[in-house]
């Protein structure tokens, strides 16, 4: 496909006016493997290095770098290897037992010790230290506690399932004190927020919010860990915000990789013999959260559970993939990921029938139809597709364009009716990683206030049991898509174009483990 002249043009200008603020004076005129330094350009910045206060996908892919957890999650799977830890093992439903790994060191060269790894988890159990995931994480942890120089007992309040995954990718070790406010006396998550001390293959030399992330090779970082020695003397993170301009400094070489390109963009580079264009799968999935419960007004259309089938069945889901996503998206019936664990198959699916959607309208007695605002934070263009769709039953709704964060607090006070909205559960193969923030009491995610899902949902969290997870699971997604309280749309994919140069295998999770990358 032949990229539009003008786009072109745009790219460029877009890469001048950023100029030395993006790319800098002291950087190469072309990047290749002879300065062994990895650049990669970002769609979306990154607001905060420190995983306790931010919580993009661009922070995660960040702190894969520079930080470990006590264990490391693999690809695609819900399986886990020491990693700080050299060894746990669970001694009972409630309890892990951990050994700490000899020589680890912080980015400071002081090393790891378990008093490290007792004050991090008690940091995150305190109510007054606010972190990110906090509620979730409370849910779970009890209490830890210091056996010896070597181990930690870590207490549950439930045989919660995601553990490991949280203490994988939810809570990087600190060293002790680092979030001691000794003027206040008070607990300060931001005190790492833009230069975390981390334990990662990678170290923080430099960082511009949302702008640039600068991160050097660790020369002390512990051998035998599943991230290996890290191979790139640094690794570079530009923001990008347009995609022609990524492009154009992609095949300028002022960058070595890039994704969160169109398919369309991305197909138009197959041809260039110094690029490599792969697509992989992504956890994230999309759909559209209706306000059954009435949070918006007692009026609230969607309340009426014939519209909301009659949305289902008005939207064109394989046009969105073909046109949108394309690469390995396709559509999705459950609100949930077909690759996690308890996202059921063979539930009811709403296949694209404008006439009997609106027939439903019909019987649900708005035969001339109604509008509503629909609230879309990415991907506006899908939002604007689907618009087209339903205003072919007469159902017109007006994109409201904003951010995810500011969507949260128009939903927490009935402000929003229905939002087309994404999650990548953490590239987590689990239902849990979804089920939880959306189904459980109490969430402002929960626009249905379904008691029965709630209670199909928690007892799926309650044991690690696959036979009573999976049955649970089954029951709670059916009673969802029996109500209709989602539109489940697609699953994501990821369009990757990057430098021949490099050898990379796209992840199954949608994760990229950027120290898994190397030089041909």
């Amino acid at each position: 496909m032949r990229r539009n002249k003008n786009l072109k043009v745009r790219a460029l200008l877009a890469i001048a006016v950023c100029g030395l603020l993006v790319f800098g004076p002291s950087n190469r005129a072309e990047a290749d493997k002879s300065d062994n330094v990895l650049r990669i350009g970002l769609e979306r910045g990154v607001r905060y290095l420190d995983r306790f206060v931010g919580a993009s996908r661009e922070n995660l892919l960040v702190q894969l770098l520079i930080d470990d957890g006590l264990v490391d999650m693999e690809d695609g799977k819900l399986a886990f290897k020491p990693l700080l830890a050299s060894a746990f093992k669970k001694i009972d439903e409630q309890t892990f037992e951990v050994t700490l790994r000899k020589g680890a060191k912080f980015h400071d060269g002081s090393p790891v010790t378990i008093d490290d790894v007792v004050y991090t988890y008690r940091f995150v159990k305190n109510r007054s230290s606010k972190v990110r995931y906090s509620r979730r994480l409370r849910r779970w942890l009890r209490s830890i506690r210091k056996i010896d120089s070597d181990r930690a007992q870590i207490k549950m309040r439930k045989d919660y399932p995601l553990a490991l995954r949280d203490m994988a990718i939810s809570i990087p070790i600190r060293k002790k004190g680092s979030y001691d406010d000794p003027d206040q006396g008070v607990l300060d998550r931001f005190r790492q927020a833009n230069r975390p001390i981390g334990t990662g293959p990678y170290r923080v030399v430099e960082f511009v919010p949302r702008k640039l992330v600068v991160l050097k090779r660790f020369e002390s970082y512990y051998g035998g860990s599943p991230k290996g020695k890290p191979v790139f003397d640094k690794i570079i993170f530009r923001t990008i915000e347009d995609e022609d301009a990524r492009l154009e400094a992609l095949v300028q070489r002022k960058i070595d990789w890039v994704s969160d390109l169109s398919p369309a963009l991305a197909e138009g580079e197959r041809s260039n013999v110094r690029l490599r264009y792969v697509t992989g799968p992504n956890m994230r999935i999309g759909f559209l959260n209706l306000d059954a419960m009435g949070k918006s007004g007692k009026g609230n259309p969607l309340t009426n559970l014939k519209v909301r089938q009659a949305l289902n069945h008005a939207i064109d889901r394989q046009k969105l993939v073909k046109r949108f996503m394309g690469g390995t998206s396709e559509i999705i019936a459950a609100a949930c990921h077909p690759a996690q664990f308890g996202c059921p198959s063979g539930i009811r699916k709403y296949d694209y029938d404008p006439k009997k959607a609106r027939q439903l309208l019909r019987e649900a007695g708005y035969e001339d139809g109604f509008s509503f605002h629909l609230w879309a934070y990415r991907e506006f263009d899908v939002a604007d597709a689907i618009v087209d769709d339903l205003a072919k039953i007469n159902v017109i709704a007006t994109v409201t364009q904003s951010t995810s964060r500011k969507i949260g607090h128009n939903r927490k006070r009935g402000n929003v009716a229905a939002y087309f909205g994404t999650w990548g559960s953490g590239g987590t193969a689990d239902a849990a990683a979804i089920a939880g923030s959306f189904w459980s009491v109490g969430t402002s995610k929960n626009m249905s206030d379904d008691q029965l899902v709630a209670v199909h949902m928690a007892a799926a969290e309650r044991t690690s049991d696959k036979t009573v997870r999976g049955e649970a699971y089954r029951r709670g997604f059916e009673r969802i898509a029996e109500q209709a309280y989602w539109v489940p749309l697609f699953s994501y994919s990821n369009h990757y174009l990057l430098s021949n140069e490099l050898v990379f295998e796209p992840p199954k999770d949608g994760l990229v483990r950027f120290y898994k990358l190397r030089w041909r």
